[in-house]
C-alpha cells in the first residue's frame, strides 16, 4: 500500500511512461536524442512548434525567416546593391553611395520618406497600430492558448514556455493581452518574482493598453511591499514606474505600496497619497513608517544594480529627509561607493548623489570625487548631474582635494565643458556672486 501510495504521487506522462517502458524491457536509459524526440510528441513540444510558426508567419500565411533573420537578409541584400568601385593605389574597394533613383529603377530612401502616407513610417508602412498588423497570427496563438491555458501555471515558468508566451504577447491582440492579465492576476506575486515568470509580466507591461495597464497597475501596488523586497521583482516595480503610461500621481501610490498598510486606512492620512506630505503631517505615523523606510531601504541599496532604480532612489530620498542622523549617516556610507553611477544615473540619482556627499565627512569626500573626475566630462555636460558638479565648488573646502578632482579636470575638458548647454553654467555659478542669482540661473522657471 505505502508503494502504491508513493507510485500514485510520482508525475506522469507519455514520456515518461515510454520512458520507463524501455527501460525495463532494454535495461538503458535513453540519450539525449531520444529525450528531445519523446519531449516533442508532448504539449511542450507542440508549443515550441508552434512558436516556431508564430514567429516565421508572414501575411500571406506562408513561413520564412524570423524577424532578426529578416534584417540581416535585408541588411545583406542592400549592401550587396551598392556598387564597388576598386582603388588603383590601395586595391582596396571602395563603396559608394549614390542619392539618385536605385538600379531597380525605384525610388531613394530619401525620396520614398517624403512620398509617404502620412501615419505610416519606414518601419510601419502600412500605417496600422501594432496590433493590427499582426491580425495573421492570431489564429496561431489561439492554438498557443488552447495548450498553454490548462497549465498556465506550470508553464510560465519554464525558460522556454515563457519565451513562448512573450512573443504571444508581442504578436497578440488587445483580447488576447486580456486573457493573459486574468491569468495572471491569479497569484501575481508569486508569477512577478518567479525568475522566469517575471519576464511575462514585464513584456505585458511594456506591450499593454492605457487601459489595461491601469488594471495591472492596481495589482501591481497591492502587491508592492512583497515585490520590494524581491530581486527580480523589484525589476518588475522599476518597469511599470518608468512607463510612459505611469503618471506621478501613480507613482506616489506606487512608493505608497511598500507599506502593509491598507489603501483604506492610508485614505485617512493627511497628505495622502503624497508620501512626503504624509511623513510630513502625519506625526504619529512617522515614527513607525520611517523605521519601516530605513529597514527596506538599507537591504535596497546593498542588492546589486538597485540603487540605479529610480524607485529606490525616490524611496532613499525620501528617508533621507524623514530619517534620524544617525540612521542617514550609514545610508551616506552604504551609497558611498556608488556615486559615480549615481550621478549619470537620472534626475532622482542626481539628487541623491548631491545630498550624500553634502552629508558626508569631509575626510571621506575624497572616494566620490575621485569617481566623478574619472568621468568628468560626461559628468560636467549631464543635464542632472552638471549642478552636482557645480556644487563642489560650494562643499569641498580642501583646496589640494579641489584642485586635483575639480579644478584641472575641469580646465582640461574647457571648451568641451563651454559648449555644453549645461556645462557652461558650472562656470556660471562659480562667477555669480549671491543665491539669488544662481537659484535664478540654475532653475529659471
Amino acid at each position: 500500500e505505502n508503494r502504491e501510495t508513493r507510485l500514485a504521487k510520482l508525475p506522469t506522462s507519455e514520456r515518461l511512461r515510454q520512458s520507463a517502458i524501455i527501460k525495463k524491457k532494454e535495461g538503458r536509459v535513453l540519450d539525449s536524442a531520444e529525450k528531445h524526440a519523446f519531449m516533442m510528441t508532448t504539449e511542450y513540444g507542440e508549443a515550441l512548434k508552434l512558436w516556431e510558426v508564430l514567429r516565421t508567419l508572414d501575411e500571406q500565411g506562408q513561413l520564412g525567416l524570423s524577424d532578426a533573420q529578416e534584417k540581416r537578409a535585408k541588411k545583406r541584400e542592400r549592401l550587396a546593391k551598392k556598387p564597388k568601385i576598386g582603388n588603383k593605389k590601395t586595391g582596396s574597394i571602395v563603396t559608394t553611395f549614390d542619392d539618385s533613383d536605385n538600379e531597380d529603377g525605384s525610388e531613394s530612401e530619401d525620396e520614398a520618406e517624403v512620398a509617404r502616407e502620412p501615419g505610416t513610417s519606414k518601419r510601419n508602412p502600412s500605417g496600422l497600430r501594432g496590433a493590427e498588423r499582426f491580425a495573421h497570427k492570431y489564429a496561431t496563438i489561439d492554438r498557443l492558448f488552447q495548450i498553454i491555458e490548462p497549465k498556465f501555471e506550470n508553464f510560465v515558468r519554464t525558460p522556454r514556455i515563457s519565451r513562448v508566451i512573450q512573443s504571444m504577447i508581442k504578436y497578440g491582440s488587445a483580447a488576447h493581452l486580456e486573457k493573459l492579465t486574468a491569468l495572471l492576476s491569479k497569484d501575481f506575486a508569486t508569477f512577478a518574482c518567479d525568475s522566469f515568470g517575471h519576464y511575462v509580466v514585464i513584456a505585458l507591461f511594456k506591450h499593454s493598453t492605457n487601459a489595461l495597464f491601469r488594471k495591472l497597475l492596481a495589482v501591481l501596488i497591492n502587491d508592492c511591499a512583497a515585490l520590494s523586497k524581491h530581486a527580480v521583482g523589484l525589476r518588475v516595480i522599476h518597469t511599470a514606474y518608468t512607463s510612459k503610461l505611469c503618471t506621478a500621481g501613480d507613482k506616489n501610490l506606487m512608493l505608497l505600496g511598500v507599506f502593509k498598510d491598507g489603501v483604506a486606512v492610508m485614505k485617512n492620512w493627511k497628505g495622502y497619497p503624497d508620501i512626503e506630505g504624509i511623513l510630513a503631517q502625519e506625526k504619529d505615523q512617522q515614527k513607525r513608517l520611517v523605521a519601516y523606510l530605513y529597514a527596506l531601504v538599507d537591504k535596497l541599496v546593498c542588492q546589486k544594480d538597485a540603487y540605479t532604480f529610480p524607485f529606490v532612489q525616490r524611496l532613499t530620498l525620501i528617508f533621507m529627509r524623514f530619517g534620524n542622523k544617525d540612521d542617514v549617516i550609514d545610508m551616506c556610507d552604504s551609497l558611498r561607493p556608488h556615486m559615480g553611477n549615481l550621478i549619470l544615473s537620472g534626475k532622482d540619482g542626481a539628487l541623491l548623489a548631491g545630498l550624500t556627499f553634502s552629508l558626508l565627512e569631509p575626510k571621506m569626500r575624497k572616494e566620490p570625487l575621485r569617481t566623478f573626475s574619472e568621468k568628468f566630462v560626461e559628468n560636467a555636460t549631464g543635464k542632472f548631474s552638471a549642478p552636482v558638479i557645480a556644487r563642489l565648488f560650494d562643499l569641498v573646502y580642501d583646496a589640494q582635494l579641489l584642485a586635483k578632482y575639480v579644478v584641472e579636470p575641469l580646465l582640461a575638458n574647457l571648451p568641451a565643458v563651454i559648449d555644453s548647454p549645461y556645462g557652461y553654467l558650472i562656470l556660471v555659478h562659480i562667477l555669480t556672486p549671491t543665491l539669488a542669482q544662481k537659484d535664478r540661473i540654475w532653475t529659471p522657471s
